[in-house]
């Protein structure tokens, strides 16, 4: 599990903030999950769309 905000259900801010970034310099889905080790491929998927 990634961490998230108990009320929104939603990716903390930082998690937020290292998806986003790591994305736009053009790294992958399954790098992103791998340096997030705390989140899955398809959480950080489903947070990208």
């Amino acid at each position: 599990l990634c961490p998230i905000m108990a009320i929104s259900h939603e990716f903390d801010l930082p998690t937020r903030a290292a998806i986003v970034t790591l994305r736009f310099e053009g790294r992958g889905w399954t790098y992103i999950s791998e340096k997030l080790a705390s989140c899955s491929l398809s959480s950080v998927q489903h947070f990208f769309d």
